[in-house]
């Protein structure tokens, strides 16, 4: 997932696939979201990421400011207010609040995830690559 942009960006990719078997590989994405979202996170994961991004949030560096410009970088040119991206605790609470009644991810995956508004995008190549080059 990217979301550095106005729009997120879920991306699967795969090396050797026969063209024959994209279908195939976009029905089992989708099957496994799906199998998620009946089934449900698991709440020490979803913790454990948690407390890894707050801590990485919070760490101090050499390096700190340069930190913070990095990640504003990508959502202020992309419209996002810079005063809301370094809002980071406000946003961990309404996570935290949004999850702890229950179905949150599950309906995140249901908007964004489990609809068929996706590029599929294939490359093959080049049998003549070597002489062209």
């Amino acid at each position: 997932f990217d979301g550095s942009g106005k729009r997120g960006v879920f991306s699967v990719g795969l090396n050797g696939v026969k063209q024959d078997d994209v279908p195939k590989v976009k029905e089992a994405i989708f099957k496994t979201l799906e199998e998620v979202r009946a089934k449900g996170f698991d709440k020490i994961k979803v913790d454990g990421i948690l407390h890894q991004l707050e801590l990485s949030l919070k760490h101090k560096t050499a390096h700190f400011g340069m930190s913070i410009m990095q990640r504003l970088k990508p959502g202020w040119f992309n419209g996002v207010d810079p005063f809301d991206a370094l809002a980071w605790q406000k946003t961990v609470d309404a996570f935290k609040a949004n999850y702890a009644q229950g179905g949150y991810l599950e309906s995140l995956l249901e908007k964004y995830l489990l609809n068929d508004n996706t590029l599929t995008f294939t490359m093959e190549p080049s049998t003549s690559y070597g002489q062209e080059l």
